[in-house]
């Protein structure tokens, strides 16, 4: 039975000794979020890695494909990063124009109560040419929420008509404008859609027409750079690391990044036609680089989420990169 004593609440608790089982109100939060006061098992399959507890205390389980994970006993809390697949940059059918960057990948993290059962993996493909990365999400049994982020807004470019693989597209985050403001493709479109809270990207950057060169592609942590007369660089938006930059995570898994972590879900960067411009680099987190006239530009880094790099000149574009799921729990 519990029992409230002033601010001391009492419960009967699993893998605690020596306190009688009388704690106060902070201690019984952290045992509750750290998973103290549950009795579980945690297993996974169709997982690329399986990380035991042998660092951090976690047992992780990286997916970059569809899988699953199961929990028995009482279930527990898990940790989540989900990123969706990148969105494509832009189709030029003019030589004489920049495309915006692809955005990235919706990145989504957080600690969901997860009650004993099956649950579902989906990692969202990158995108194909001149459009949307896929989502990425976690299903379960019915009682819980499905999880979801959505795929990265492909980046404008440029057409005689108002097709619609020349427009730009809002996502997990939005893609870059392009140079040409025909058909208004030279706008930005936002990211964080459909919103969801904390926000899961942010808006593309838009493009320059005087300066014939495309805007970048948002990223998790920040929006893509337009063109400018003063920078002349387009960059994609930066992505974000996984937990906090946890050490945890093989480098063969994210990009680096400003952090001891490894990154996720960065914006695809514009690409301009003047070979005098700078390229618009792909942000931290597996953007794709611009390109312009004697370079080319980039796709987005396979199973990060990050944005395809805009084009300079006539082009198809570039693709996103493909998303991954990581999950962790702590280990009893």
């Amino acid at each position: 039975m519990t029992r409230n004593i002033g601010n001391r609440i009492g419960s009967t608790v699993f893998n605690l000794v020596g306190d009688g089982g009388i704690f106060n109100t902070l201690q019984h939060y952290w045992f509750a979020k750290t998973n103290r006061l549950l009795s579980y098992t945690f297993s996974s399959s169709g997982e690329s890695l399986s990380i035991p507890a042998t660092t951090d205390g976690y047992n992780y389980a990286i997916f970059t494909g569809a899988g699953s994970f199961t929990l028995t006993g009482s279930g527990a809390n898990v940790e989540y990063m989900i990123v969706a697949g990148g969105g494509a940059s832009g189709y030029n059918y003019y030589t004489f124009e920049g495309a915006g960057g692809g955005g990235a990948g919706g990145f989504r993290t957080g600690i969901v109560f997860c009650r004993a059962g099956d649950y579902t993996i989906s990692v969202g493909a990158g995108s194909a040419y001149y459009s949307n990365g896929t989502p990425s999400y976690i299903t379960g049994p019915e009682i819980f929420t499905p999880i979801e982020s959505a795929g990265g807004g492909r980046g404008g470019g440029t057409g005689p008509t108002s097709f619609s693989y020349y427009s730009t597209t809002p996502g997990g985050s939005g893609g870059g404008g392009s140079s040409s403001s025909v058909f208004s493709n030279r706008v930005s479109r936002p990211g964080n859609f459909p919103p969801v809270t904390p926000p899961q990207g942010n808006s593309g950057g838009s493009g320059s027409e005087p300066l014939n060169a495309g805007g970048g592609g948002g990223g998790a942590v920040s929006s893509g750079n337009p063109g400018s007369a003063s920078a002349l660089q387009s960059d994609g938006g930066n992505g974000r690391s996984a937990f906090d930059d946890s050490t945890t995570i093989p480098p063969s898994y994210g990009t680096p990044g400003p952090g001891s972590g490894r990154y996720f879900a960065g914006g695809g960067g514009g690409g301009s036609y003047p070979t005098s411009n700078n390229l618009g680099d792909g942000g931290y987190g597996g953007g794709g680089s611009g390109g312009k006239p004697g370079s080319s530009a980039t796709n987005g880094d396979a199973n990060t989420g990050g944005g395809g790099g805009g084009v300079g000149g006539s082009s198809i574009g570039r693709t996103g990169g493909s998303g991954i799921i990581i999950v962790r729990v702590l280990e009893l």
